[in-house]
C-alpha cells in the first residue's frame, strides 16, 4: 500500500496492523517472528531466551532453528534447541485468540524457510492438534505449545482453563501434568 498523502505514516501503519486479510497476518506473523530474530542478530544480539506473547511471532523458532542448521546441525536437533530457548504467553482462551490457517496459506508464507528445515510436512504437524491429520489447518497457538519449553496463563485461572484447553497436545499427561503453568499479569489492588 502506498503512504498516504498526508505524510502520516504512523497512522498508516497503526491502522493497518490488525487486517482481517489472513495471509496479510500471515505474512506480519513472519515478519515479526523471523524478522525480530534476524533483526537482533543484525545487531549483534543472541537472545539466550524468545518469550512468546500469544502464537504472533511463533515464527521466530524456525528462525533459530534455521540458524541451527546453517551451523551444521540436523534438523530435529535444531528443532529441539530452538524449543529450549522458546517461552510462551497465551491470554486468549477462545477460537478467536488461537488462529489458525490452511497448510497452504503457512507453506506459501514461510516457503524458503521450510525448505532449509526439510520437510515442510514436519513443521505443519507441528500446528496440528491431531499430528497426522493433513486435513487439519495449521494452529499458532498449537505450534507455539509445541515449539516452546514452557508455557504460562495469566492467572491461576487462566492457567487451569488453558491446560484443560490444550491438554489433547499431551495425551499422556493427567491434566494436572499438561505443561501450562500461570504467571498473574499484574494486578491493581484497589480495583
Amino acid at each position: 500500500a502506498d503512504v498516504p498523502e498526508n505524510g502520516r505514516l504512523d497512522r498508516w501503519i497503526t491502522s493497518q496492523l490488525y487486517v482481517a486479510d489472513p495471509v496479510t497476518r500471515l505474512s506480519q506473523y513472519a515478519l515479526l517472528g523471523v524478522g525480530g530474530v534476524r533483526a537482533l542478530a543484525a545487531l549483534g544480539i543472541e537472545p539466550a531466551l524468545v518469550h512468546l506473547n500469544e502464537g504472533h511471532a511463533a515464527f521466530a523458532v524456525l528462525e533459530l532453528a534455521r540458524a541451527e542448521v546453517a551451523l551444521g546441525a540436523p534438523v530435529e536437533a535444531a528443532l529441539e534447541a530452538a524449543r529450549q530457548r522458546t517461552v510462551l504467553t497465551t491470554h486468549t482462551p477462545v477460537a478467536a485468540g488461537n488462529e489458525t490457517y490452511p497448510r497452504e496459506d503457512v507453506i506459501g508464507t514461510i516457503e524458503d524457510l521450510a525448505a532449509e528445515l526439510g520437510d515442510p510436512e514436519v513443521l505443519m504437524r507441528l500446528g496440528r492438534y491431531h499430528p497426522q491429520d493433513g486435513q487439519e489447518p495449521f494452529g499458532m497457538t498449537t505450534f507455539s505449545l509445541r515449539m516452546s519449553r514452557t508455557a504460562n496463563g495469566v492467572s491461576r485461572r487462566h492457567g487451569a482453563v488453558a491446560r484443560e484447553m490444550w491438554r489433547g497436545l499431551w495425551p499422556e499427561r493427567t491434566l494436572d501434568a499438561v505443561p501450562i503453568t500461570h504467571v498473574t499479569n499484574g494486578v491493581h489492588l484497589p480495583s
